[in-house]
């Protein structure tokens, strides 16, 4: 007895985002849907699809939450298996891909007023069908009733395996770090890089520190086999790392040392001491902001500990460094990287007079790359006119990150830092 039409044309069922990482910080680039019925592959078309985002962004001028919604393009619709394999024949999951066709495209993240970037709670994904499907038995699906919210804890984060996320360290003052690490698991002896992430990255979400900017990168290969296989240390701030008081205050620091540089220098010596991996002569310091802030600070505490260093768009005030804390660092081999049209942490006042005051001091291993503007260095994002799309000035780890930071006289960055050992 055929089913009656309203007892089969609607599959209920929820989904589970798929994140995955971009210059501009994570995308959500594919939704699978479980639903409560097996769907024959042959109904199966991304034009069938249609999917509308609804996502918040905080208008820090009114100091309001603006609600936007965008349709997302389905540029493939597969059928999978529970763990997003695909597959042929009928199943009750279904893979849809959406593109990220733009910078910030799909991108779920909301910064509130606290400057702290999370995966939106209120975000929300609608799917809805255009034309029907068929399910394993041939009747027709002509709707869909699937959850819309997401639950973030679930999302699958393919660029994010290998990193082991539990990492916590205690710093014996009440304070806890979260951080990531990775090792390559040879039982070879390499370096241990460190990333230190923005203000816009701190919180108690530790995907943050990796997704917010594409700190995935120094996973992939390209990094990892100019390398040699690296170790990798991306540790988390509860608030910022510029912070200098014990009210919190961050904003403006006057070049006083932050109050979590201790517990991080406890947290790299641990790492250091317990992976049997890391060869602590090849230890290299890198971080963006608020992290090239800590970067420095790091440095001017314990230059004996680090091979290298190639902080971007570093916040630290010139005007607070003595000629005593540049005689310290001044053969430690260091890269700054910044951006001219820097507004945020404008180079004029940061790095621009250290690289000077180093360079007068002879600093012999001392290299910068200076950009004019950030643009989108992979030929992906470009505007109508058909010129690569520009990004805030101060994003200058852009171009770090994807490995094409170069100096005035051609050479690279990453084959630099390669070679840096302790001396």
């Amino acid at each position: 007895m055929m089913p009656h039409l309203n007892e089969t044309s609607c599959a209920a069922g929820r989904q589970t985002a798929v994140l995955a990482p971009f210059d501009w910080g994570p995308g959500l680039a594919r939704t699978i849907l479980t639903l409560d019925r097996p769907i024959d592959a042959i109904s199966l078309e991304p034009e069938k699809f249609r999917v509308r985002e609804q996502k918040r962004s905080f208008d820090r001028r009114t100091r309001t939450d603006v609600v936007l919604t965008a349709e997302r393009k389905v540029t493939a619709a597969r059928l999978c298996a529970a763990d997003g394999r695909l597959l042929r024949g009928a199943s009750p999951y279904i893979a849809l891909d959406l593109a990220c066709e733009a910078p910030y495209e799909g991108c779920p993240v909301y910064t509130d007023e606290g400057q702290h970037g999370v995966l939106d709670p209120q975000y929300r994904l609608k799917v809805s069908l255009e034309a029907p499907l068929r399910d394993v038995d041939g009747y027709p699906v002509t709707a869909l009733a699937v959850q819309e919210s997401i639950d973030w804890q679930a999302a699958r984060i393919p660029a994010l395996e290998g990193f082991d996320l539990t990492g916590r360290y205690d710093a014996g003052d009440g304070r806890q770090y979260r951080y990531a690490f990775y090792q390559p698991g040879d039982g070879r002896r390499h370096s241990l890089v460190i990333w230190l992430h923005g203000a816009g990255e701190g919180g108690s979400d530790l995907r943050m520190a990796l997704l917010g900017n594409r700190v995935t990168a120094l996973r992939e290969p390209p990094f990892q086999r100019l390398m040699g296989g690296a170790c990798l240390l991306v540790p988390q701030c509860p608030d910022f790392w510029l912070t200098y008081t014990a009210d919190g205050d961050w904003k403006g620091n006057p070049g006083r040392d932050s109050v979590h540089l201790e517990a991080l220098l406890g947290l790299i010596r641990h790492c250091i001491d317990s992976c049997p991996e890391v060869d602590p002569r090849r230890v290299y310091l890198t971080g963006c902001s608020n992290g090239g802030f800590m970067t420095m600070d790091l440095l001017f505490r314990a230059p004996e500990l680090f091979a290298a260093a190639a902080p971007c768009c570093e916040a630290f005030l010139d005007d607070g460094i003595t000629d005593e804390m540049l005689q310290r660092i001044r053969d430690i081999p260091l890269w700054l990287v910044w951006a001219e049209n820097d507004r945020i942490v404008p180079p004029e006042r940061h790095a621009l007079p250290t690289w000077r005051r180093l360079s007068a001091l002879g600093a012999p291993e001392l290299r910068r790359t200076v950009l004019k503007r950030v643009t989108d260095p992979t030929g992906l994002y470009c505007t109508p006119e058909g010129a690569p799309y520009e990004y805030n000035g101060h994003f200058s780890w852009v171009p770090f990150l994807d490995g094409v930071c170069r100096d005035a006289a051609g050479e690279d960055l990453w084959h630099w830092l390669a070679v840096q050992r302790r001396r």
